[in-house]
């Protein structure tokens, strides 16, 4: 798979070049990558997804923003060129949030994985990328570990520096 795409333009210039469009026919024309945000929902995705993979150049990167749903499922209704699609979950807020977990699943192909990593860090995001699919991904797996830390020092058990030296030095 070739991937073809402008260098990334900052600025004003990136803004000059922003485009509405009506349709997703429209939308798609000329589309190096595409980050979709729609709702958490498979019945939602994969039609999407569907509609996507046939409107859209075969070279598009197709992105979701899923933060629980799995590629693997959301692939299965891409019928042209499921290799292109991708999980890039940024966190919430994206603009204060630097981090974006990259999905792949066995269909997604190497370039797209590495397009995707080199784009997100191109805009100032910190990928990481999970060898398996699995739900929750990283982050949200790790989140009980957030809330306890949280509780810990708003009960008054510890300071943030005692449970940070604690999260930074236990590993065993």
């Amino acid at each position: 798979m070739e991937i073809y795409r402008e260098p990334l333009k900052k600025g004003e210039e990136a803004l000059s070049k922003e485009k509405k469009a009506s349709s997703l026919n429209e939308a798609l024309k000329d589309v190096f990558y595409l980050q979709e945000s729609v709702f958490e929902s498979y019945d939602v995705k994969k039609p999407l997804f569907k509609e996507m993979s046939e409107i859209a150049d075969a070279k598009t990167i197709l992105a979701s923003s899923t933060s629980g749903l799995l590629m693997s499922k959301i692939q299965r209704a891409v019928k042209n060129h499921p290799e292109r699609c991708v999980i890039a979950h940024p966190w919430n807020p994206p603009h204060l949030m630097p981090l974006v977990e990259i999905v792949p699943r066995k269909k997604t192909s190497k370039e797209v994985i590495d397009e995707t990593i080199k784009l997100m860090k191109e805009i100032g995001k910190k990928p990481a990328l999970l060898r398996k699919e699995v739900v929750g991904m990283i982050g949200n797996r790790l989140s009980a570990l957030w809330r306890e830390a949280v509780d810990l020092v708003n009960k008054g058990i510890a300071t943030v520096e005692d449970v940070d030296n604690v999260i930074k030095m236990a590993q065993g």
